[in-house]
Parts: structure tokens; C-alpha cells; sequence
């Protein structure tokens, strides 16, 4: 299968009439069918120019510029000549009809493949004329009516998109250590610098923009940028003097520890579990394996049902023996940003599954049965 990376949109042109993939009348309206038609400028040259998102397993989503809609096959049917249309993303099982797979073909062409039916977007009639739709047909071979040819596309660029092209391959080399003790006093700074430790394009149609509508966002941010940068935090600190036994307790949250839960699940399709890995809603699952790999967090595909909660940290100290002890976990900060660097939403995770524990004297932690 051919493989198309993020941050480019395409004219898609036929390779038997060197017509162009269009919305039939520049509509921007929901199941507007799509057609092939001579290149535009102006305006209504946006309706001739399509995002193509990578999603898991090769496969892609390809979505219209002027209106923001997804090509899909209208009624999500499996049968030939079934037409294709714009229209707004679905959800669960509707999933595969808006999902396409690229395969390599003649001169430089791929063939587009509907993920549920299997089926190539072809034009219709396999003729070369001006406003023929488009739909979806099995592949041609020993027709003498059709052509191979109506069903391959070149995927001409359009428009480049600098952020994403140019995100970093971030190497994983961790975050760094905590601040550790160097005297009964605990540290000043109760968390480390924040370190950019993963990055990735985040498609539009995954994003609900409380500026952008669905239109602007295909037209000025087709894409979104998800930072996520590692820091250690201490949530656990205490000096014994020594004076006696005695047995302390604090207590933390984990998981997502800023309050907005709902406005990440509506913002991004991410759903983040009290452990801090990722779940995901409707469309969104689409891309979690790219996600787990690019982000380098774990990954759920079942339902999320706490976003937190209270973790408690007890710990025994002995009489005679002073000693100040703390306890880091790992914090993470999401960013989702768009192409010009605004933000749109942020949230932080913290993760109970990773920790260090420090003591002054540092023998004194050596010596302590209860490690986090």
C-alpha cells in the first residue's frame, strides 16, 4: 500500500480524463455528491482540494477543503456503483465507509479503496466527461466498456502546512532526574522543568475548535499540533525529627489531575483513564495506535470510566532515626495547538505506575521497607 504522510493537501486528478475529484457545484452542503470536473481557480478551487490524513493501518480520511466534510459513500453501502458524497464524520460501525485505503497502481496513480466494501472510487460511467459522478465499482478487468484507467488518481499537492512538515523526531531520552536532597530541608521547587518529550499532527475533523468552525478549520487549520512534555513532581514530602514512632499519611490524585475531563473527551475524542493512559471516543479510535507510538503513551480500547482518583501514601518512621523523606511521580502536559502556535486546550496526567522515592539520609532510604 502507498503511503502518504501528514501535512500536504491534493488535487486529485483521474488519470482517464485528467479531471479533477469536486464537490458537483462547489456545494458545501452534507451529502453534496462528488464528480470529476476541469481545474479551478479562485474560490471554488477549494472545493477541488482534499486533505489526506494518515489514520492506523494505512489507512486514510479525505476530507474537503471548502467544507470541511469527509468523502464517504452514501448510505455507508457496500454495493457497486454506489455514489460517493461529502458529509460529516460518522461514528462506530459507519466508521469504514469514511475510511480509504492507497494502493499503488500504473504511472505514478494510486487507486482510492473504500475500507468497508472494498471497492475502488471510480468514475461512474468510465467516460472522460465533465460532471460524471463518482462512486465506488469493483475492479475493472476484461470489460471492454470500462477502463482501469477511471479508477486511478494522481495526488497533485496543492498546499503545504511548514508545522507539520517541520515537527521534530523527538529522540526518547527521558525526562531527566528529580531534585534530590542534599539536607534534612526538602527541595525548594516541588517539580522539574517540563521536557518536550513527543509531538504529532492531530487531524481537524478529531477537533472540536470552540473558534474555529468546521469550514475554517479545513480551510486556515487542517491540522493541530499535540505537544506532550514529561516533568517530575513531588507529592509526597515529610521530615521526621525522630522523637518517636510514627506513621504519616498524604494523600494525591492521579490520573488526570486538572478538572476538565469533558472538555478534553469534546475537544479531542481522548478520553484519559485515572491510570493516565489514553482511551478514545467514536472516530478517535481510528488513530489510537498512532497515537500510543507518536505520543508514546499506553493506549485503552475500553471504556473509560474514572478519569482519577485518590492514591495514599503511607509511610512507618522509627523513634531515634531522623530522616525526610519524598516521593516524585511522573507528570505529563498536553498541548493542542494550532498551526500558528495558539493554544486551544491543555491538561495534565499524573501517573501513579511511576515513581522515585528520595531520603536524606539517602541510607535512610535503603533501609525502609515500603517503597512507592
Amino acid at each position: 500500500m502507498a503511503r502518504i504522510p501528514a501535512g500536504r493537501s491534493y488535487r486529485i486528478k483521474n488519470q482517464r480524463s485528467s479531471l479533477y475529484l469536486n464537490v458537483a457545484g462547489y456545494n458545501q452542503d452534507e451529502s453534496a455528491h462528488l464528480e470529476q470536473w476541469h481545474l479551478q481557480s479562485g474560490q471554488n478551487r477549494m472545493s477541488q482540494v482534499w486533505h489526506v490524513f494518515p489514520l492506523d493501518f494505512g489507512k486514510y480520511l479525505l476530507a474537503n477543503k471548502a467544507s470541511g466534510f469527509v468523502v464517504n459513500i452514501r448510505g455507508n453501502s457496500t454495493e457497486p456503483l454506489a455514489p460517493a458524497e461529502q458529509y460529516r464524520l460518522q461514528q462506530t460501525d459507519a466508521r469504514p465507509a469514511q475510511q480509504w485505503l492507497l494502493r499503488d497502481a500504473a504511472s505514478g496513480t494510486l487507486e482510492v479503496i473504500n475500507d468497508k466494501s472494498q471497492l475502488l472510487l471510480t468514475v461512474g460511467r468510465h467516460t472522460s466527461n465533465p460532471s460524471d459522478s463518482v462512486a465506488q465499482f469493483g475492479v475493472v478487468s476484461g470489460d471492454p466498456t470500462a477502463s482501469p484507467a477511471s479508477q486511478r488518481w494522481h495526488f497533485e499537492v496543492e498546499d503545504e502546512y511548514k508545522p507539520v512538515l517541520d515537527l521534530p523526531d523527538i529522540p526518547d531520552v527521558g525526562i531527566g532526574d528529580i531534585h534530590r536532597m542534599t539536607s534534612y530541608q526538602p527541595t525548594p521547587s516541588t517539580k522539574t522543568e517540563e521536557v518536550e518529550v513527543a509531538t504529532m499532527a492531530y487531524p481537524f475533523p478529531l477537533v472540536k475548535d470552540p473558534a474555529f468552525n468546521r469550514q475554517r478549520q479545513a480551510r486556515e487549520n487542517p491540522y493541530y499540533i499535540l505537544r506532550r512534555y514529561g516533568f517530575w513532581e513531588r507529592i509526597y514530602s515529610y521530615e521526621h525529627g525522630g522523637a518517636s514512632d510514627y506513621t504519616h499519611t498524604e494523600e494525591t490524585t492521579v490520573g488526570l489531575t486538572t478538572t476538565n475531563a469533558r472538555t478534553v473527551e469534546e475537544t479531542t475524542t481522548i478520553s484519559v483513564t485515572a491510570e493516565a493512559s489514553f482511551g478514545f471516543k467514536g472516530f478517535g479510535a481510528s488513530l489510537s495506535s498512532t497515537i500510543s507510538h507518536e505520543l508514546k503513551v499506553v493506549t485503552t480500547h475500553e471504556e473509560v470510566k474514572s478519569h482519577s482518583r485518590k492514591v495514599t501514601i503511607e509511610r512507618n518512621y522509627q523513634a531515634g532515626k531522623r530522616v525526610t523523606e519524598a516521593i516524585w511521580y511522573r507528570c505529563d502536559k498536553y498541548v493542542l495547538e494550532r498551526l500558528d502556535g495558539s493554544e486551544v486546550l491543555s491538561w495534565t496526567t499524573r501517573d501513579p505506575n511511576t515513581s522515585i522515592a528520595d531520603a536524606y539520609p539517602p541510607q535512610a532510604l535503603e533501609s525502609s521497607p515500603e517503597q512507592p
